[in-house]
């Protein structure tokens, strides 16, 4: 039997199973029930599952982009990864469950999966580059210091409106007497 731990800080691993079910007991299979359960839940063992992050599919409908292809470009799996195991995973047939680590809502488990369920791999998704590059251009050089403007007290120009209104209002009543 398969174990598989599950850390409650893991980020960006996809686990990729088969399932042996026809297309009509699929939404039956990943409906929870009163108890947040479902039957994928139980076959893999799992205490905490989100179905928010677990795809089931059957690969026909991939079409022609096939599972490698949808590995890579749909979920993020770096190409050199699916390319060691395309042959194998080109020879997949029927139903597919995909299961981000998000599904596992950041709680430790251990996974036992059995039937219907096999495991297919456990791939890790690709994290993008962050190297930090220093701009080479005069404008990016120099320190920032505090806001050009003066730092006004907002209180006390609320004041001074409301003392200077009354002042307008007189000014334009006695304009208009005096027009009148």
């Amino acid at each position: 039997m398969t174990k598989m731990q599950v850390s409650a800080t893991e980020f960006g691993v996809v686990r990729i199973f088969t399932v042996d079910i026809s297309q009509d007991e699929i939404d039956a299979f990943i409906a929870a029930n009163s108890d947040g359960q479902s039957p994928l839940s139980t076959a893999l063992g799992a205490t905490t599952l989100n179905p928010t992050y677990v795809e089931v599919f059957d690969i026909d409908d991939l079409e022609e982009m096939g599972l490698p292809r949808y590995m890579h470009e749909g979920i993020g799996i770096s190409f050199d990864d699916v390319a060691q195991h395309r042959a194998r995973l080109d020879q997949i047939t029927g139903t597919v469950v995909i299961i981000l680590s998000k599904a596992f809502a950041g709680t430790t488990q251990s996974l036992t999966p059995q039937a219907p369920l096999r495991w297919l791999g456990t791939y890790q998704e690709e994290t993008p580059d962050r190297r930090i590059v220093k701009l080479q251009t005069d404008s990016a050089n120099g320190v920032l210091t505090g806001p050009a403007t003066k730092n006004r007290n907002p209180q006390l120009t609320l004041l001074w409106a409301l003392l200077a209104l009354p002042v307008v209002c007189i000014g334009f009543a006695l304009l208009l007497w005096s027009f009148l």
